[in-house]
């Protein structure tokens, strides 16, 4: 009887631990903490068999790859193009050197895909030949890259000092200035265009831009001036006279076109434009608190020595220290929002670069005085912020 008690808790023993899991298989006996598996959620034999955590993916070199194969099964310069993108990217020389590759090879093809190629050659490769640059500005202002391409080969224009070049690359070198607005563009193509500016454009140097005039018995300067819709001042300029006094026979330089002046309150530059060529740029002062107004605006008051008048109390005079206009007054015709608002001179340069007239744009007085005879009357002015 004692036998069969002591048997019958022995099996009741062994069957609590087989529930329970008391007895361990060795795949389960594990004190030590999670898996790989657990821990990395995948597990993968490395070539001595013994099991490695998985590197995480290089997504970029796999999109390449991808678009490898798209590229060979359907060469399509679309995807070409994503693939440069993606070439690119990776930073690695090889890759890089790959991509230009393929660029130049879309460009080339003539393609809808060229021009996007043509501006992504310019802008990525140092040495970019000239055809592409060519080819972007035969596309006309809207091709993408156009403004950089101006600026490529109107450098190399610059460089040739025979005239019809340096011509060509003041029409090529403004075309790129006058396409971007940000201001260290635009301050690393000044230096090219005062130079070139400076040598056929305002000097006595004949070239094919500017108009000879033969002067007739009865001219004077003022007839001359009014003729080509010029000032006096700028066929006193050009040709050296120091008085108005001309003859029969004697020639004359004058630059007739249409003259604009562009003003950037936040950059505080003035430029002045002739049929859309950079002529002069000066630095500039304007309205405390954003007070000059944007717009488009028509000079029709010239004077110099300008006597001031404010708004509540009578004129002030020429060289009277209360008077802020200076040497020179460019007054703008007033419109239904404005009206006594104009550019001129002060004495006062240390407020150039800065936001301290009553609304009006100031320059030095040097500058005014610079400025003022290549502005006639009619001439637009345009202020932005």
């Amino acid at each position: 009887m004692r036998k069969f008690i002591v048997l019958i808790v022995f099996v009741a023993v062994a069957f609590w631990a087989f529930k329970n899991d008391f007895f361990f298989s060795p795949e389960a006996d594990d004190t030590s903490g999670p898996t790989e598996v657990e821990a990395t959620g995948s597990v993968s034999p490395s070539p001595d068999g013994v099991d490695s955590i998985v590197q995480p993916t290089d997504s970029l070199a796999e999109e390449i790859d991808l678009l490898r194969k798209q590229v060979s099964k359907e060469d399509d310069d679309g995807t070409r193009l994503q693939l440069v993108h993606a070439l690119l990217d990776h930073g690695d020389r090889e890759m890089r050197s790959d991509g230009i590759g393929i660029l130049r090879a879309v460009f080339r093809s003539g393609s809808d895909f060229s021009p996007v190629a043509a501006a992504l050659l310019l802008k990525e490769d140092d040495g970019a030949d000239l055809e592409v640059a060519r080819y972007i500005v035969e596309r006309g202002p809207d091709a993408a890259g156009y403004e950089q391409a101006c600026f490529s080969l109107g450098s190399v224009a610059a460089a040739n000092p025979e005239e019809e070049s340096q011509l060509e690359a003041w029409k090529l070198l403004s075309a790129a200035y006058f396409g971007r607005e940000e201001m260290k563009w635009r301050n690393e193509i000044r230096p090219q265009l005062d130079a070139i500016v400076g040598k056929w454009i305002l000097s006595a140097r004949s070239s094919s831009f500017s108009t000879m005039i033969t002067v007739q018995p009865g001219d004077s300067l003022s007839k001359i001036a009014r003729q080509n819709k010029v000032t006096v001042g700028s066929l006193e300029q050009l040709n050296g006279l120091r008085s108005d006094v001309i003859h029969p026979g004697q020639l004359l330089k004058a630059l007739p076109g249409k003259y604009r002046i562009e003003v950037d309150k936040s950059d505080f530059r003035l430029d002045l434009i002739l049929d859309d060529r950079f002529l002069r740029s000066f630095r500039i002062g304007h309205g405390r608190d954003g007070c000059t107004p944007i717009g488009e605006f028509v000079v029709n008051i010239r004077q110099k020595k300008p006597a001031w008048q404010p708004r509540d109390r009578a004129p002030v005079q020429y060289g009277d220290p209360e008077n802020p206009l200076g040497e020179r007054w460019l007054g703008f015709k007033p419109t239904p929002q404005y009206s006594g608002y104009g550019i001129h001179g002060t004495v006062k340069s240390e407020t150039i670069g800065t936001e301290s007239s009553d609304g009006c744009v100031r320059l030095t007085d040097k500058d005014v005085i610079q400025l003022y005879p290549w502005v006639p009357p009619g001439t637009q002015v345009v202020v932005r912020e």
